[in-house]
């Protein structure tokens, strides 16, 4: 992961509202998710692209365990596109 992503990755967790509403256990989740996607796609604007999309999709802290799977699907999506 690029130091540039990390602080992307970073800046989310620890400035977006919606992500201050989450419990421990949820931004952990989206920190795992953020840091093993960054690490194979290596590409900061991917990383930010995954960020907006987790912005529109995650609302509120009860869509979380709905829309995380959605968040995950994206991610690899964006890896498989970014590879063929």
């Amino acid at each position: 992961m690029s130091t540039k992503s990390n602080q992307i990755i970073q800046d989310y967790l620890t400035e977006d509202p919606v992500v201050a509403t989450l419990n421990r256990k949820q931004t952990n989740t989206l920190f795992r998710i953020f840091s093993s996607f960054s690490n194979v796609i290596s590409d900061d604007v991917k990383v930010k692209e995954l960020i907006a999309y987790c912005k529109q999709i995650i609302i509120n802290e009860k869509a979380f365990d709905m829309e995380i799977a959605k968040v995950s699907n994206k991610a690899l999506d964006i890896m498989l596109n970014k590879k063929a």
